[in-house]
């Protein structure tokens, strides 16, 4: 007498199957035992399949996009871009403090009380700063109203190191300049940026 053929004709699981689809298989056959000799359908073992992380969005793309080419002139030594309406740094220079920074020391940068940082100074990413000069927060000059929102600062560590922040419409753009580098040029590559981020529509 020869065998009976399976009810069901369930190809054999490829390795690289996901464990999800593979445990799908054996669900009908709890409802219908079929045949009664052993059919091995999952193995006893799954191959973990790792996905991709999810695509960065084409404007964070950008932002990191504009963080590599600063770091890649040699002048900066840390650089991040903050977003107002999150508060979260979209991007940052890898190994750096400004990738660090809080809410709070956002608040703090952004806060209507101005004297506070001119008399106490402020932190960034932890980073005790002193304020040299800010228009973060005012408006003015022939740029234009947003090309002079912006401020510079020194760390507090010695040798200091000069820091410019600049801001656009959504997006905050922190420099921070390697040993030597003055805040003048600091500033001046700081609105560029800006600016190139505004005409992209960041």
């Amino acid at each position: 007498m020869s065998k009976p053929s399976c009810p069901l004709d369930v190809p054999t699981p490829s390795p690289l199957r996901s464990e999800v689809q593979m445990r799908a298989f054996p669900t009908s056959f709890s409802q219908n035992p079929g045949p009664q000799w052993p059919v091995t359908l999952v193995p006893s073992t799954f191959t973990t399949i790792h996905l991709p992380p999810p695509a960065m969005s084409d404007s964070n793309l950008l932002l990191q996009q504009c963080v590599t080419q600063l770091m890649g002139e040699g002048q900066c030594a840390d650089c991040a871009v903050v977003g107002l309406r999150s508060g979260e740094v979209l991007a940052a220079a890898e190994g750096g403090v400004l990738q660090y920074l809080s809410r709070r020391e956002l608040r703090l940068l952004l806060a209507s009380n101005r004297e506070r940082l001119q008399t106490q100074g402020l932190s960034l990413g932890g980073m005790p700063l002193t304020l040299l000069r800010d228009q973060l927060t005012t408006a003015g000059g022939a740029g234009g109203a947003h090309a002079q929102r912006s401020m510079d600062l020194r760390t507090k560590q010695r040798p200091s190191q000069g820091v410019a922040v600049c801001r656009t419409r959504t997006h905050l753009l922190l420099l921070m300049g390697r040993h030597g580098v003055g805040s003048g040029l600091l500033n001046h590559r700081a609105h560029q940026m800006a600016a190139c981020l505004r005409n992209a529509g960041a």
